[in-house]
């Protein structure tokens, strides 16, 4: 492979399947090094990053593989693999779990039905649970986020709250007709996010803050398809109340998934998303 990544004619998988022998053979740096020079003849290959990011993170340059795999977003929007990892890193290890479920949920419309979107699932669904919580029958709380950095605005620019702000206001109104729920489930977390977008669009937020997967959202609710869009996205989470439903549903689901494996969300250079979009 030293030999064919020098050929006028090749392609990023040749420096790939290097990096990663190098990688397999204990030489994580210099396996970074062939990403680095594939990436200087494929800017635009979304596995070398990825490939990259993965090495970067078993040395422990956790902020410089994450860097590396949002660098995708931009260079190959539709490539799932960055979301996956990225969206796990959020929810898991970060406070800013705002970024991992919208990553997340890009990962699963991406790349449906495979392991990682079953695995998926059920990580949006945990992290959901985790960052709603119903205190009592007048109080709850959402924690997606923990930053609420503000920079001043440049001259001519108007101010600017951080998304992460109106995101949280608007998710905890949304959250407010649930207050009487002992348990949150895949249900309550489809009627807070159906709630969710109506408040955010009412408010055109989406004008100030917008956002391909709320669009894809409002398309769903318009359409009657989000209540069994939203029980495909977290079926791992809660297989018993999927089962529940599907069972009364049978015929509206199917339908849906009709309609879904025709219509997918566009995601490409000129629609797409990154948590960048707001600094």
């Amino acid at each position: 492979m030293t030999k064919v990544i020098d050929f006028e004619v090749n392609n990023d998988q040749c420096f790939t399947l290097l990096g990663n022998s190098y990688d397999f053979d204990g030489k994580p740096k210099m396996a970074i090094e062939i990403y680095d020079k594939g990436l200087e003849k494929f800017p635009n290959s979304g596995r070398l990053y990825f490939e990259k990011g993965i090495v970067l993170e078993v040395l422990k340059e956790y902020n410089a593989a994450l860097e590396s795999w949002e660098k995708v977003i931009f260079v190959a929007p539709s490539y799932p693999s960055n979301y996956h990892t990225a969206a796990l890193y959020y929810m898991n290890y970060s406070t800013e779990k705002i970024w991992g479920v919208m990553y997340g949920e890009l990962f699963n419309n991406i790349e449906r039905g495979s392991a990682k979107t079953a695995e998926m699932s059920k990580a949006l669904y945990d992290t959901y649970q985790s960052s709603i919580t119903i205190k009592s029958k007048t109080e709850a709380s959402v924690s997606f986020s923990k930053s609420m950095q503000m920079s001043l605005p440049k001259d001519g620019e108007e101010f600017k709250f951080p998304f992460s702000m109106p995101y949280e206001m608007v998710m905890l109104l949304a959250v407010t007709p649930e207050l009487n729920s002992k348990e949150l489930g895949i249900q309550n977390f489809s009627d807070i996010r159906t709630k969710f977008i109506q408040q955010w669009y009412d408010t055109e937020k989406n004008v100030e803050y917008p956002n391909i997967l709320f669009d894809w959202h409002k398309k769903l609710i318009d359409l009657g398809y989000f209540e069994a869009y939203n029980y495909w996205l977290l079926m791992k989470g809660n297989e018993d109340e999927f089962d529940a439903w599907y069972a009364k549903n049978e015929e509206r689901f199917d339908d849906f998934i009709t309609w879904f494996k025709a219509n997918p969300i566009t995601i490409d250079n000129a629609n797409m998303f990154s948590r960048f979009q707001y600094n």
